[in-house]
């Protein structure tokens, strides 16, 4: 009777994990739904995805029709009908193959594919979270709660950039399908996942490093290439659509100030109340940790060792809007399955630190502060974190994350 109880326990438990997950399915599949039909629907106006998007658009437009995507007169003139634009209007100056990514976009009308943008983006969102999830390492894994798309959703800074239509998302899947390949071995796709993450390169100046000089100590000579056989040929394809586009590139980047900007972390703070830009580069130190890191991301994985250093580079980076934070996001899932996962008395503390900087966080946000008011927020998570890291370990569990 024993062994037939079991079994038939075994297989109920199979269908509720498989009611379950359709269930998340089907939620899933509702809220893009309807983000879909808020996005499209024709009382959506305004330039909601618009801001940033239309300046990748516009570059791409003309990266597509072999211009010089790095022009500002080019863009301006082609895609404004020769007028200045009603807002800030500076050309993208991410690398170029960020813009040929996003040329099947330029072929479409420009708030078609903003809302297409928005509506990608907002998918990426919801999926980070549980994505994150399965790429911790744990033996005894709880099934990923439904609530934990809040996780993703409620990040404020994240709400931020699905309006501007920012390319922060993109960034960050780079550095989960990167991550993930490694798990798999499957180390070819992992270098060229990281081309992504290279879209914005002062955001990823420690992960990327880490993740590369990791792959070279334990040989893994295929993350390289693939990052060389990517670089190489999205090169020679925006070669061949822009020969000129090099010369452009250098004349836009030499002569540009990037940190006239506000930024959002402790050189912006520290720029904004004295004036000085010295702390701007403060992260290049950061560097010198990199060999701790690649024994932590041997020892704990490579999801954790790549939000370790994100925590530290982040607030030190030499640029970096609000909205790019949401960078953070994977720490904070697995800050969230840490507690999740301890008996701790003090996870519950420790959670409520994290929901108080989640509602301030939104505060600010609804309250217009400046970028250089919220460096703190990478300061906090980063002391959550810490803090949750060093909890003991539930006595005679095997849940200790490897």
């Amino acid at each position: 009777m024993r062994p037939e109880a079991g079994g038939a326990h075994f297989e109920y438990k199979g269908r509720m994990t498989s009611h379950s997950r359709a269930g998340g399915l089907i939620l899933a599949a509702i809220v893009v739904g309807l983000a879909a039909a808020a996005v499209f629907a024709p009382i959506s106006t305004g330039r909601l995805g618009l801001v940033d998007f239309q300046v990748y658009w516009a570059g791409a437009r003309v990266l597509l029709h072999g211009g010089n995507p790095y022009d500002r007169a080019t863009l301006i003139d082609a895609y404004f009908d020769g007028q200045p634009p009603a807002w800030t209007f500076d050309p993208a100056w991410n690398p170029p193959w960020l813009l040929l990514m996003l040329t099947p976009l330029a072929a479409l009308p420009a708030e078609t594919a903003g809302r297409i943008w928005l509506l990608f983006n907002f998918a990426l969102l919801l999926a980070t979270p549980f994505v994150v999830w399965q790429l911790i390492d744990a033996p005894d894994r709880r099934r990923a709660p439904p609530w934990l798309m809040a996780v993703g959703a409620a990040f404020g800074s994240a709400l931020t950039l699905l309006a501007m239509g920012q390319v922060t998302m993109w960034v960050l899947a780079g550095l989960l399908l990167a991550v993930a390949a490694l798990k798999q071995r499957r180390d070819g796709w992992a270098g060229a996942a990281l081309l992504l993450t290279l879209s914005k390169p002062q955001l990823v100046y420690l992960a990327v490093p880490l993740i590369l000089i990791w792959a070279t100590w334990q040989r893994r000579w295929r993350v390289w290439a693939g990052l060389l056989a990517a670089g190489a040929l999205t090169t020679a394809l925006v070669t061949m659509l822009a020969p000129g586009w090099l010369v452009g590139y250098w004349n836009l980047t030499s002569s540009y100030d990037f940190f006239k900007h506000s930024a959002a972390t402790v050189g912006g703070l520290f720029q904004a109340y004295t004036g000085s830009g010295v702390l701007r580069l403060a992260g290049v130190p950061t560097l010198l940790l990199i060999p701790r890191l690649a024994r932590l991301m041997e020892s704990e994985g490579v999801l954790t060792g790549v939000n370790v250093a994100l925590l530290i580079s982040v607030p030190l980076a030499p640029y970096g809007w609000s909205f790019d934070q949401v960078i953070m996001l994977p720490a904070v899932v697995e800050l969230v399955f840490r507690l999740q996962h301890s008996t701790d008395r003090r996870r519950g503390w420790y959670a409520a630190g994290l929901l108080a900087t989640y509602a301030l966080l939104l505060a600010m946000k609804t309250q217009g502060a400046g970028d250089f008011l919220y460096a703190w927020v990478p300061l906090a998570i980063g002391g959550l974190y810490a803090a949750v890291r060093r909890m003991p370990a539930k006595a005679g569990s095997s849940g200790d994350l490897q």
